[in-house]
């Protein structure tokens, strides 16, 4: 589960200082949404072990998730 703690560590990495609000929007996908101030966003984490060992060399992972974001919008 992400933390207010991690997820401001990962916006600082950003550029943005702020302790958002953490909401787990979809289990076993890792997607949650970030709120601070008059901000939203959105983190999927990388959690996939049936990617394989070298998903990044395959790109696997990257199609997979494009497709996950293709139906949101």
């Amino acid at each position: 589960m992400l933390t207010p703690e991690t997820a401001s560590e990962l916006l600082l990495r950003a550029g943005i200082s702020a302790v958002p609000e953490v909401s787990l929007i979809k289990e076993h996908n890792e997607v949650y949404r970030l709120e601070w101030a008059d901000s939203v966003a959105f983190l999927k984490s990388y959690t996939k072990h049936w990617y394989g060992e070298d998903a990044a060399g395959t790109g696997f992972c990257v199609d997979h998730e494009r497709t996950a974001w293709q139906a949101l919008i």
